[in-house]
């Protein structure tokens, strides 16, 4: 994965929350907890303003700082680059919470941490994904980048010193 990172197609995304449905229902998160949130914002000025939809997840960064902080080691990076969660050794303190520049983890109902794993037992065996495999528009994806028009730049957004594993594709 060291070489790997997600990417979301800003222009194909509509905003129908497959993803977060498909994330929730393989994790068996109530609607209270996601770990995968669909946001919304407005681009351009008047008269060509249009709502633009993006993903925000744990990006599983290259330095991530939830890992840094953590006062008993229960967030790790594996060898394949995913930023793992033991649950069993998590106290609930919150330190990486506060330390993801994302807000990508939450507190669970169980008052311990809860955060996306990328379903990285899924990826050792060959898939992709639920979230990505949810999306009927494939606005997301994880790997190659797809072949894509002129009108279409890359951006590796949001970088604050973690070095998140994340392209986004946005109209230009």
């Amino acid at each position: 994965m060291n070489a790997s990172r997600f990417w979301i197609d800003t222009s194909r995304c509509t905003g129908c929350a497959a993803c977060l449905i498909a994330c929730q229902d393989r994790a068996g998160l109530g609607d209270a907890n996601t770990w995968l949130r669909v946001v919304s914002r407005e681009e351009g000025t008047y008269p060509h303003v249009r709502v633009a939809f993006e993903i925000v997840h744990c990006w599983h960064c290259q330095e991530p700082s939830c890992v840094e902080v953590c006062p008993v080691e229960a967030l790790a990076q594996t060898p394949e680059g995913w930023v793992s969660l033991d649950s069993e050794a998590c106290i609930g303190c919150g330190a990486c919470i506060e330390a993801c520049p994302y807000d990508c983890l939450q507190m669970g109902e169980d008052d311990l941490v809860s955060k996306c794993d990328g379903c990285a037992d899924w990826a050792a065996q060959g898939h992709i994904p639920v979230c990505i495999n949810a999306c009927p528009m494939r606005a997301l994806g994880f790997g190659a980048l797809p072949p894509r028009p002129a009108s279409i730049a890359v951006d590796t957004p949001h970088d604050l010193g973690t070095r998140p594993r994340l392209h986004r594709l946005v109209r230009r």
